[in-house]
């Protein structure tokens, strides 16, 4: 889990020049679509008779939901505009449906979304690995492994009475269309959660959560208590967005760009010795293990005195599985194409730095 260390260290290596990061898990600048977004947000601003800078209802504008409805159903998920609740971005999905549910105890893989376990950890509810009728996954894409769930882990998943859902890389898959989601086949349990963060641009802030519909009157209820509605400019915004005929070619832009650049990784990362890590089929990052003990907070000191930074492995861990040898989620999307072996080559320098398995002094 995160702690006050890691934070501060990884706030150190985002402000100090030169060093070349791997944290974060972020898009990168030169995806966003600037221009797009200009004209999107001066139309949006100025269209009087629909008006995106007036109060509207807690689920959100009409027109992106439904928008949002049709791309579900395109992948067999059988849901109306009327099912779509807009949020302020994926992470505000996530704290609502944890709030609704109100488990005390909830299943999660044994590395996951660090935002995921903070929000679990603040709602008392306690995450682990062990099984339970309360569950956590992001079966098309994963965070950190970049991995897709298997027929039979998703049978089992299915059996769970509760499920979350969350589908933030879906549309990022390097090859072929995003799988069927679960909420297609147990929409009476599943909490869907959907953000445009990563293929459109964080900042507009702008997701979505389509709950079981025993609920949803109650998610909504909760959505207006916290902030009223989510921002009804860059709703309208997201909206011209997705209804332009540039959308589908940009994200086949988006999977040939972040393919290659995991490609690259990959590639300098084979030449590293006595580590192991996973290839990803999508997303943002790869998976590295190592065989070196010592605290998550001494190496990420130890690396950035190298010049490079990345998101030690605790912080996917639930606490139920905490002892591991040391680990890290390496993000190539944000990377320079021609930063990404320099800064594999100041990891493996960082390495080398150990002695005997404990972390050089």
């Amino acid at each position: 889990m995160r702690t006050r260390t890691i934070d501060s260290l990884l706030r150190t290596a985002a402000a100090r020049e030169g060093v070349i990061s791997f944290a974060g898990g972020l898009p990168a600048n030169e995806t966003f679509p600037h221009k797009a977004l200009a004209q999107a947000s001066a139309e949006a601003a100025g269209d009087v008779g629909k008006s995106a800078l007036q109060y509207d209802w807690p689920e959100g504008r009409l027109k992106l939901r439904e928008l949002i409805a049709a791309k579900m159903r395109t992948r067999g998920a059988l849901v109306g505009p009327e099912d779509i609740i807009i949020t302020n971005g994926a992470q505000d999905s996530l704290a609502l449906a944890v709030e609704v549910i109100g488990a005390l105890q909830v299943q999660v893989g044994k590395v996951t979304y660090p935002g995921a376990l903070d929000i679990f950890e603040a709602s008392q509810c306690e995450a682990g690995t062990r099984p339970h009728s309360f569950t956590y996954v992001m079966p098309a894409v994963s965070n950190p492994l970049g991995s897709m769930m298997g027929a039979v882990e998703r049978a089992q998943v299915l059996q769970a009475d509760v499920i979350i859902e969350d589908d933030a890389y879906a549309d990022l898959l390097f090859s072929g269309p995003p799988p069927r989601p679960l909420l297609a086949d147990a929409p009476d349990k599943v909490f869907f959660v959907g953000t445009f963060s990563k293929t459109l641009a964080p900042g507009l802030r702008v997701g979505w959560l389509i709950a079981p519909k025993a609920v949803r009157a109650k998610v909504l209820a909760l959505k207006q208590k916290h902030d009223i509605q989510a921002c009804g400019l860059t709703q309208a915004v997201v909206e011209r967005l997705l209804t332009s005929p540039e959308f589908e070619p940009r994200l086949q832009k988006l999977r040939a760009h972040y393919r290659q650049r995991s490609e690259r990784l990959l590639t300098a990362l084979s030449h590293l010795p006595n580590v192991h890590f996973s290839v990803p089929l999508g997303g943002f990052s790869v998976w590295l293990e190592t065989e070196i003990e010592g605290s998550d907070a001494s190496w990420l000191y130890a690396a950035i005195e190298n010049g490079v930074a990345f998101d030690p492995g605790g912080l996917f861990r639930p606490t139920d599985d905490a002892q591991h040898p040391l680990s890290m989620r390496l993000s190539f999307s944000s990377v320079p194409m021609d930063q990404i072996e320099a800064g594999v080559a100041r990891l493996d320098k960082a390495l080398r730095s150990t002695r005997g398995g404990k972390l050089a002094a």
